[in-house]
């Protein structure tokens, strides 16, 4: 009586959690339904390329760029290694003294300029900085060679491979272009030696002076990697740059520095000439639609593709209005200038009943292991649920950990629930095979979806969000919960009024009996596909999966997304729903055989669902949708399946072959 009674509250809390988790959701649905607008950028390089081997003007392309949707233009800073090859500059150095010869003045004043911010030269041999490299003096020259008469800038440095690896600024002239055109500019910097505080913040200042406002940092590394991140991240804050992350792009410091702005930075999604050179732009326009719609990017930074053929120039304009369509489609989102993700409001106490839900969760399922239960344990396990209440609001680590607890509870307390049904533990049978069917999927996937929404609740941050913190334990929720449901398959659970020391007898006969019992070739064949089905869908999580996706699933997606709203996951409504609904049909039919099998490989089905609400930085609209459809479409393969096996059913329960 005292474990029934638990279990009344235990339920009640996991109500209210689930309840205090959808509020949450609906705040961050409002959050994000504040931040819709994506901004698409071109680079300017490419451009002029575009221009020259067409014969007209950057400007007259940009203009027709900014028509179909294109808010700013990437303007790249050179380096003097890159000036010297353009032409712009030429180095010569005598090992201790490297001097520049420059084509113009203005050259010879962008360099200087730039050489100064960086805390790298002062104006003059007389003042130079404390941690200076190089020291420039200017003064006019005839140069050797065919340069004519330019400024030169002389540069004492004793190694003249520094100075070549140096970005000179932004070029005025480069971002007076891309502003006559009505276009935002976003800056392109790299790292340099030396870099700190006063000499980043000098060097962000002067783009901004230039008309930046945003900045995409070029190379390997981002600025101040790697000891002066934190200098970094307060140079950007005091320039008034907003930094662009670039997913996927692996820079060496980018999630420090994410972690550091604490969300003042926006996600940006590019594909790297290399491999946009092996894709069709179709794919390439998807790819940059979904990363938009499904995981909060908000920078689109579009190389062009074509640059030679007969029309290139239209192949590019076609892609650009494919890529902006794709974004305005169903009115979700439009092209302009991204703005920051606001942070959703999560009172503590709202964060602490989903903490306390989790909680429940995991009494529910103790309870269901330990059968009746005495007083002084149905306290520890009240005390285990205030203690995930507590976890849910101690940082980071306490959401994630309460998160991780309650992503594996819920599927495996709907796991054990099935199992009920299946004959494993003692259960009812039912007279209708398909409502028997849906009513094991959807009370299934309903419990399956409460842990969601209270992963949902407890990571309701920006950080999160945005992908700078993220949930931890992807694969262990995956795999867990299947494996414990496949043990209580085993071994039984204790009966209604049972605790757990009066049925350890029968559980041991029934571990003994499954031991001993003789192996069918069609059950060996079922448990290897099982095993295999784990191993492949614990490999395929993660932000770096093992396994790829296979050429026929890619179709069925492209077909899927075009289709319907949001494209449902594969191994829910194709695998693991269908097999839960047959699982319990063939319980309510009688046939108790397979129907532990069917419940535990459709399993992979409910931790998906879990799944689907763990990844914060897609958008919970999208989250819902794609669970609900699912479902659907999981309850019609379902149904449509049963009536083939159902007719097999009965003729093996009547011992005789159907007729045709």
């Amino acid at each position: 009586m005292l474990s029934l009674f638990a279990r009344r509250i235990a339920w009640a809390i996991l109500f209210v959690g689930v309840g205090a988790s959808i509020w949450l959701g609906l705040q961050r649905h409002r959050t994000e339904a504040r931040n819709r607008r994506v901004e698409m950028c071109i680079d300017l390089i490419q451009v002029r390329a575009l221009a020259t081997t067409q014969g007209v003007t950057s400007a007259a392309i940009l203009r027709r760029f900014k028509a179909l949707g294109v808010t700013s233009v990437g303007v790249s800073e050179l380096t003097v290694a890159e000036m010297c090859q353009t032409g712009l500059a030429r180095l010569t150095s005598n090992g201790a003294e490297s001097m520049l010869l420059c084509s113009s003045r203005e050259v010879a004043d962008q360099i200087a300029s730039a050489l100064e911010d960086r805390g790298l030269a002062a104006a003059s041999a007389s003042a130079p900085p404390p941690n200076a490299h190089v020291t420039l003096v200017r003064y006019e020259a005839v140069a050797p060679g065919d340069l004519g008469t330019p400024v030169t800038v002389a540069a004492f440095l004793a190694d003249a491979e520094t100075l070549l690896t140096v970005g000179t600024g932004l070029a005025k002239q480069d971002c007076a272009e891309v502003q006559r055109a009505g276009l935002r500019i976003v800056a392109r910097l790299g790292n340099y030696p030396g870099a700190g505080l006063a000499s980043m913040t000098a060097s962000l200042r002067s783009a901004w002076s230039l008309g930046a406002r945003s900045v995409i940092f070029t190379g390997t590394e981002v600025m101040g990697f790697r000891s002066g991140l934190p200098d970094a991240a307060d140079a950007l804050t005091a320039s008034g740059l907003t930094w662009g992350q670039v997913e996927f792009g692996k820079q060496k410091g980018d999630e420090r520095l994410a972690e550091l702005l604490k969300g003042r930075f926006l996600r940006v999604h590019s594909i790297a000439e290399a491999e946009l050179s092996q894709i069709a732009p179709s794919e390439a326009v998807e790819r940059f639609v979904r990363a938009a719609r499904e995981r909060n990017i908000r920078l689109c930074y579009v190389r062009l593709p074509f640059l030679t053929g007969p029309d290139p120039v239209g192949e590019n304009l076609a892609m650009i209005s494919a890529i902006s369509g794709g974004l305005g489609k169903r009115g979700e989102m439009a092209t302009g200038p991204a703005k920051l993700l606001g942070e959703p409001a999560a009172p503590v106490a709202v964060r602490a009943l989903a903490g306390l839900g989790a909680g429940a969760a995991v009494v529910l399922v103790l309870l269901a292991i330990l059968g009746e239960a005495s007083a002084p344990v149905v306290v520890g396990l009240l005390l285990v649920a205030l203690a995930m209440a507590a976890g849910g609001v101690a940082g980071h680590t306490g959401a994630k950990a309460a998160a991780l607890i309650a992503a594996v509870a819920c599927p495996t307390l709907a796991g054990l629930r099935l199992l009920s049904g299946c004959g494993a533990v003692a259960g009812a049978r039912t007279s209708s095979p398909i409502a028997a069917g849906l009513k094991g999927l959807l009370g299934g996937a309903a419990l399956s979806a409460a842990g969601g929404l209270l992963v949902v609740g407890l990571l309701c941050n920006r950080d999160f969000m945005l992908h700078t913190e993220q949930f931890a334990g992807i694969k262990l929720a995956h795999a867990l919960p299947v494996l414990l449901v496949a043990l209580a398959a085993v071994t039984g659970l204790p009966g209604p009024g049972e605790s757990l020391r009066a049925a350890l007898p029968s559980m041991r006969t029934r571990v003994a009996d499954f031991l001993a019992s003789r192996i069918h070739v069609g059950m060996l064949a079922g448990a290897m596909v099982a095993l295999v089905a784990l191993a492949f869908a614990v490999a395929r999580t993660g932000n770096d999966p093992g396994i790829g996706v296979s050429g026929w699933e890619l179709r069925l997606r492209s077909i899927l997304d075009a289709l319907l709203i949001v494209r449902p996951r594969t191994k829910e409504f194709l695998i693991g729903h269908p097999l839960i609904f047959l699982g319990a049909a063939y319980a309510a039919t009688g046939r108790r055989t397979w129907a532990p099998v069917l419940t535990i490989v459709g399993m992979l089905g409910l931790v998906s669902i879990v799944n689907t609400f763990c990844h914060i930085h897609t958008p919970v609209h999208l989250s819902a949708a794609r669970v609900t459809i699912g479902l659907i479409l999981g309850c019609a393969i379902g149904c449509a399946a049963w009536p083939l096996l159902g007719r097999r059913t009965a003729a093996d329960q009547a011992g005789t072959r159907p007729t045709t």
